[in-house]
């Protein structure tokens, strides 16, 4: 899903081309979010979403070099485009944060009207392998939409729909990902592993939705009643990162030593130590 190009350094002067884009096909951008979602959701389209900043020089070579390109129009022709600038304060901002979009720019995003990211590409590749890239992320994202369709010929498939939920979690639709974990934690049916797996997803999924003290809650039940000792282990993990999440540093601090006395020979030890020591060097800055 995620698709990266490298590069060699460039200096901007070179990447700043000044050949213009064809009016006919600028005219076919849009610059509001919310405006690209009705228009996508009228016409049953992705949205192919271009996030730039000004400062970013290989986002200038691609819209001098790839976008103008015979290929891309082709391949686009069935899209909402949107380009957004990501330090815009307004729509840019959001999109670029919700997906963890920051200084890796550019950064070209294709996503559902409800905002399931169905492809990503990074970097600047010529025309033609950028096409292939998006074709690619789009067929991958069809194939996933299929997949979900017939809910009800694999309803006693669980490791099936434990995966559908951990692909949209990982497209960042997270209501969608909570309504089929929570489904499967209560569904007396489900492997007790898959059920167990299901409460550590569903309280991933409400912590991206920012509903802390659900997740919070969520977690602290489990870990009573967790069955075994690795899903047991992961929730006290989440427990401390959600408290991070929350400002409440010493709680998380307390969870992670507790968690590195009792499980010194956990798999995860070594990612409590790291958040250990992440929230103690915090708490020694916010002393100063």
């Amino acid at each position: 899903m995620d698709i990266s190009f490298g590069w060699k350094s460039i200096s901007l002067a070179a990447l700043v081309a000044l050949t213009p884009v064809s009016p006919a096909f600028a005219a076919r951008w849009l610059k509001s979010l919310s405006q690209a979602q009705h228009e996508a959701q009228a016409n049953n389209q992705l949205i192919f979403v271009d996030l730039f900043a000004d400062w970013c020089g290989l986002c200038h070579r691609v819209e001098q070099q790839v976008i103008p390109s015979q290929q891309f129009q082709n391949a686009t022709r069935s899209l909402v485009l949107l380009r957004l600038d990501t330090e815009d304060g307004g729509d840019g901002t959001r999109v670029a944060q919700r997906y963890n979009v920051t200084t890796s720019l550019p950064t070209y995003l294709v996503i559902a009207p409800d905002m399931t990211q169905a492809g990503t590409i990074k970097g600047y590749a010529p025309p033609a392998d950028f096409v292939y890239s998006l074709n690619e992320a789009i067929s991958k994202y069809n194939g996933f939409t299929n997949r979900r369709k017939d809910e009800g010929s694999y309803a006693k498939d669980y490791q099936k729909r434990f995966d559908i939920g951990r692909e949209l979690q990982e497209r960042d639709n997270y209501k969608e990902s909570e309504k089929v974990f929570r489904q499967l934690t209560n569904d007396t049916g489900a492997p007790a592993n898959i059920r167990a797996q299901a409460n550590i997803e569903l309280a991933k999924s409400l912590t991206n939705q920012r509903r802390l003290d659900e997740a919070l809650n969520l977690l602290r039940s489990f870990s009573r009643e967790a069955m075994d000792s690795d899903s047991y282990e992961q929730s006290r993990i989440l427990i401390a990162a959600v408290c991070i999440q929350k400002g409440d540093t010493a709680g998380a601090a307390q969870e992670l030593r507790t968690f590195e006395t009792n499980f010194p020979n956990s798999k995860y030890i070594r990612n409590a130590r790291m958040i250990l020591q992440q929230v103690e060097a915090q708490a020694k800055q916010s002393k100063r």
